[in-house]
């Protein structure tokens, strides 16, 4: 006759919980990644260099000519100050994700352990705290495999989480090292009354099938006590984990911002000297060889800021040299990409 102490309901209890808030971090990582990704993906036109000159162009028109001369002297500014503003208004936005993820994931498990909770009427009206339960609930053909208690608690987790993985319909046969047990039919109607289970919890249990395969469950009414009672502790350690994944996933956010500045070129453009707009990581060649040159985009003509007045005279230094240089280009050149 093989045995198994019957306090080892509460061990597992322990393993079952700690992997499951495990898992709930891991996914919470997954999904963070993901839709910051997403997030960021979808602002990209916000963070390139041609879309912003653009922008800052479009608005010189309404600039006064103090402005103006600024601009040409900085163009440097204008995208920072711009990519800055830009990313103030995505990184909130990744803030929220991260705040809602949280927020979501710790109702996931209070969801989860709640449950077991809601069971406990069931299986104490099926008598599933009792001792003799688990040679009721599986049984065997054979005398002397009914006698097996572990590998009949080893079908009690495997129901379980046919149960919590919404498995349809249950199983009521389950064969273990040649030998096929059959749950009762009293067992089957305690399962089936059961409440039903989460969706979002059953995504995360079928990724557990390892720990209920290391699970041999005797007493089911006191592993799901167990469960319910390291509910604040469950809580505690995805505490201490969400804290390590907001900082995760802030540094992956971080890097993002990185790689748009890394887009950035600082060079000009040797044509007109307005300051490079072309994102050098498309191109496989070196930067600054044919194939992969500085250059603006947009084109030449944007930089002379079509409808503008150039008479404007700096008190100090008189005409503002590049403003010149910009007419001259918009009246004789128009230059554009390629040419």
């Amino acid at each position: 006759m093989v045995t198994q102490d019957q306090n080892n309901d509460a061990r597992f209890a322990e393993i079952f919980v700690k992997a499951f808030v495990d898992l709930v971090t891991v996914d919470f990582i997954q999904k963070g990644e993901a839709e910051i990704q997403t997030q960021i993906a979808g602002q990209d036109k916000f963070y390139n260099r041609k879309t912003m000159l653009q922008a800052a162009d479009m608005e010189a028109s309404t600039k006064t000519p103090e402005e103006i001369c600024e601009y040409f002297k900085n163009p440097e500014k204008i995208i920072n100050d711009t990519f800055k503003k830009n990313w103030d208004v995505t990184n909130r936005a990744i803030k929220n994700i991260i705040a809602t993820l949280n927020a979501n994931y710790r109702s996931t498990i209070i969801q989860f352990l709640q449950h077991f909770e809601e069971m406990k009427p069931v299986l104490y009206t099926y008598k599933a705290n009792e001792t003799t339960f688990i040679t009721k609930f599986v049984t065997t053909s054979t005398a002397s495999d009914d006698l097996n208690i572990l590998y009949k608690g080893k079908c009690v987790s495997s129901l379980l989480r046919a149960y919590f993985c919404q498995q349809n319909p249950l199983p009521s046969k389950i064969q273990l090292s040649n030998v096929t047990y059959q749950v009762s039919d009293e067992g089957m109607k305690m399962l089936r009354e059961f409440p039903h289970s989460q969706e979002n919890t059953s995504k995360i249990l079928l990724r557990m099938t390892a720990t209920f395969d290391a699970m041999s469950i005797l007493n089911l009414a006191d592993f799901a006590e167990q469960c319910v009672k390291r509910k604040d502790s469950a809580l505690e350690a995805f505490k201490n984990n969400a804290e390590t994944i907001h900082t995760k996933l802030q540094q992956c956010a971080d890097d993002m911002k990185r790689k748009f500045e890394g887009k950035q070129c600082k060079e000009t453009c040797p044509s007109c000297h307005r300051i490079c707009d072309v994102d050098h990581t498309t191109f496989t060649s070196l930067v600054g060889t044919p194939g992969n040159l500085h250059d603006c985009q947009l084109g030449h003509w944007y930089r002379a800021l079509s409808g503008m007045v150039w008479d404007y005279i700096d008190a100090t230094t008189g005409l503002y040299e590049a403003m010149s240089y910009s007419k001259m280009i918009k009246e004789f050149y128009r230059l554009k990409i390629g040419s």
